[in-house]
């Protein structure tokens, strides 16, 4: 956080639901639900502000470029391109009580991330390690393959994970954010 400061910005960080000092139970959908009080709550103007979201946190930061068309740049780390390849590897739909068919509509009714991503059209940055073990590099590449901006940028680092991408890659990972701010900053 310091490094964010010491280049002149300023970082407003949100936590999910029932997680350090938030209250409430995380669910997936319901927070999309607090994209806009968050962005309320901070109380500068969407083109003043930059969407970044980490593996889960960025199906909340396209949600927010959604919400927020406006909204300065949008950047993903170790993003999320098909949540619903995601869950099926964590349950099956018969656990939620549902069908399979009830389970692809719910995700696709929320999570559309290639929509999300493609609607929003401004500059954009997609972080993510080769060998991420979680979220493959599969997904950054869709991920960036939905934007439609020129300024669209998709970095693969070819050290570290899904948890070590930043330790793994800093000088290059900060190079490569620093010059994604600069060119978005506004005064």
């Amino acid at each position: 956080m310091h490094w964010v400061q010491q280049n002149g910005y300023e970082v407003f960080l949100a936590e999910y639901r029932g997680y350090g000092g938030s209250e409430g139970i995380p669910r997936l959908a319901a927070m999309l639900d607090d994209v806009k009080a968050i962005v309320e709550a901070v109380g500068v103007p969407p083109k003043r502000l930059l969407a970044f979201g980490r593996s889960i946190g960025s199906l909340y930061a396209t949600e927010m470029v959604t919400q927020f068309p406006a909204t300065a740049g949008l950047v993903l780390e170790s993003g999320i391109s098909d949540l619903l390849e995601r869950l099926l590897l964590r349950v099956h739909p018969h656990e939620l009580k549902c069908t399979e068919p009830e389970m692809v509509s719910a995700v696709a009714s929320r999570f559309d991330q290639t929509k999300k991503i493609s609607d929003y059209g401004g500059p954009s940055l997609f972080l993510h390690a080769e060998h991420d073990h979680l979220v493959g590099i599969h997904h950054a590449v869709k991920n960036h393959g939905a934007a439609r901006s020129e300024d669209s940028q998709l970095v693969r680092f070819p050290k570290g994970d899904h948890n070590s991408i930043l330790a793994a890659n800093a000088p290059e990972y900060l190079r490569h954010l620093a010059a994604f701010m600069a060119r978005i900053r506004t005064p």
